[in-house]
């Protein structure tokens, strides 16, 4: 785009209109001009595209922001000629009146009023130019800007302890934290997948991953030992709930 004749466009050549989905076709002329190949380039362009960084009109595969900033540049072009040229005339002013010194203050003057002119003129057309592509961007939908929030599989304050101790180990032995909401809420339905909806498996899960040094869950190698607890398991898990507490403290305060 840097390169084509129109910055930031790029126009599909007659002999790249293959198929009937423009994607398609930019794509193979991009990859005939470049390292990679059309299965590398499609995919990555269909992304731009759908998110909105470029667009399709007509023959066109078109970024906005390159194409403003095209214009901006050009205008900013013409306001430099515009005061070289004015500053000419000037100078030439003021060589022709050089024995007339009563006409020196009328042509600064003139001269003056010419260059203001010309350099408001052009502000004023970056200011249009910047303006309509802001108004052309498109507006997210309310829906789209709203917080996702996680939804735990156990609502005890005992789980919830033990995944921020688990997110803590995986920051500071892995150093990897989850990008978004929607990667926390899969890995906390991979977990409650694995332990079959228990609650005390599922702590298990995670307890065996950290002492092992894995980075993911796994499912438990002795189930019949950690499976069943209903004997004792206010009492184990008021212990583990203490032990995730300090674990989770400590963790915290060495990163």
């Amino acid at each position: 785009m840097h390169k084509e004749a129109t910055y930031g466009k790029i126009l599909l050549k007659q002999k790249f209109k293959q198929t009937e989905k423009q994607i398609q076709n930019f794509a193979l002329q991009i990859a005939k001009v470049s390292a990679f190949d059309f299965a590398e380039i499609e995919s990555p362009l269909t992304e731009l595209v759908s998110e909105g960084v470029l667009i399709i009109q007509d023959d066109y595969l078109i970024c906005k922001r390159m194409v403003r900033d095209g214009e901006i540049s050009e205008a900013r072009s013409k306001a430099g000629k515009s005061g070289g040229v004015s500053n000419k005339k000037k100078n030439f002013a003021y060589a022709n009146n050089e024995a007339k010194p009563e006409a020196k203050d009328q042509t600064n003057q003139e001269a003056n009023l010419v260059i203001e002119n010309e350099v408001v003129s052009v502000i004023e057309n970056e200011i249009e130019i910047v303006t309509a592509v802001e108004v052309e961007k498109p507006k997210k939908a309310k829906s789209e800007l709203k917080k996702i929030e996680i939804v735990f599989p156990f609502f005890t304050e005992n789980f919830k302890a033990q995944w921020q101790l688990w997110k803590a180990y995986k920051s500071k032995e892995h150093n990897f934290k989850y990008k978004s909401e929607l990667s926390e809420q899969a890995s906390l339905n991979e977990l409650s997948n694995l332990s079959g909806g228990n609650e005390t498996i599922a702590i298990a899960i995670m307890n065996q991953s950290m002492t092992k040094g894995w980075k993911g869950f796994f499912a438990l190698k002795n189930n019949n030992q950690n499976g069943n607890r209903n004997n004792n398991s206010q009492q184990s898990d008021a212990g583990t709930r203490q032990a995730a507490n300090n674990a989770v403290d400590k963790m915290l305060g060495q990163q």
